[in-house]
């Protein structure tokens, strides 16, 4: 009986430690379970968040489509319009070789013109020396012959076609002149401007300063590159021009001198003579334009033989005045390196 009673006692032990055990499963499937059913919910809320997600990027898809096709549109747009340009910029073209051509065409024209301009000019200058120095020659043979025979009257005719023959002698010089600057080949050589201007002082410009209060303000000159007897004309026209235009000045005042810039040398012949008014400054530089009356003696071509020159050289010219106040006359060349 004891022996039964033991091994009840045994078995009851045993059947307590499975209920125990039994417990501790329940309580690690209860754990388990809500594990995973925190689990399950944080699936869910992934695929919740996975839908939304879905939802932005079909409407982000359905935006980029629309992009795309707007993009579309406008490279065609794009397009259009840059055929239509290459259209435009063709017929431009067209137009603008057109005008090239038909501008080189009248440019020939003009330079063919001028040319035969210029012949003409020289050859018509050169054939009426003749005639002018026969009519000159046979009146003043009148007037040494039979001068005293003759009235007042018929003398004063007489030294008016000897005057307005000498007159048109130096127009025909002038002509000359011009047509020949037109026509000669320019020979470029270092010059010493200071030394041109003084030389021409001393030399043709001299007899011009008898009797006259003639003041020089003369400035170091640079040296330039260009056509010494060319230029020599230039500075011979702009110095007589004032000495001529200061004559009726009791102290006449005549400055020289030049600025250097960058590219070029600004040269300049400053009076305090006559001057002129600004309004026709255009006009002086033409042929036969003169601003001024009988009172100051030339032909009208001197300044216009100066800007050819200078011309063609590269250079321009242009002036300053005042009326009564006197005026700077300007030429600029170009500044060639290796000019020292």
């Amino acid at each position: 009986m004891l022996n039964l009673l033991d091994d009840l006692s045994e078995e009851k032990a045993d059947l307590l430690q499975t209920h125990h055990a039994t417990l501790n499963i329940l309580n690690d499937f209860d754990e388990e379970r809500n594990l995973l059913s925190a689990g399950m919910s944080a699936v869910f809320n992934i695929l919740d968040d996975f839908r939304g997600d879905n939802i932005l990027l079909r409407s982000g898809q359905s935006a980029m489509v629309n992009i795309l096709e707007d993009l579309d549109e406008a490279k065609a747009k794009a397009e259009a319009a840059g055929a239509q340009l290459a259209q435009a910029n063709s017929h431009r073209a067209q137009i603008a070789e057109a005008h090239a051509t038909e501008l080189k065409r009248i440019n020939e024209g003009l330079q063919i013109a001028s040319k035969e301009l210029e012949t003409f000019s020289y050859s018509v200058s050169h054939d009426l020396r003749a005639p002018l120095r026969a009519i000159d020659g046979f009146s003043r043979i009148v007037l040494e012959d039979y001068g005293a025979v003759l009235p007042a009257e018929g003398q004063r005719v007489l030294r008016v076609v000897c005057e307005s023959a000498a007159k048109m002698s130096a127009m025909i010089d002038d002509i000359l002149t011009f047509a020949r600057v037109g026509r000669i080949e320019i020979a470029l050589a270092p010059i010493d401007m200071s030394a041109m201007v003084n030389d021409l002082l001393a030399g043709p410009l001299a007899r011009a300063r008898v009797g006259r209060a003639l003041t020089f303000d003369i400035e170091p000159l640079p040296r330039i590159q260009g056509d010494a007897k060319l230029l020599q004309h230039v500075w011979l026209n702009l110095i007589e021009n004032a000495i001529k235009f200061t004559a009726s000045k009791t102290a006449a005042r005549i400055a020289i001198g030049a600025t250097a810039a960058a590219h070029e040398i600004v040269y300049h012949v400053r009076d305090n003579g006559a001057g002129f008014d600004m309004q026709y400054t255009d006009k002086l530089f033409g042929v036969f334009q003169r601003l001024h009356g009988a009172e100051f003696p030339g032909t009208g071509i001197g300044l216009a033989i100066v800007r050819r020159i200078v011309g063609r050289h590269g250079g321009r010219v242009w002036a300053e005045g005042k009326i009564g106040k006197g005026a700077t006359f300007y030429f600029a060349l170009p500044a060639r390196p290796g000019v020292q």
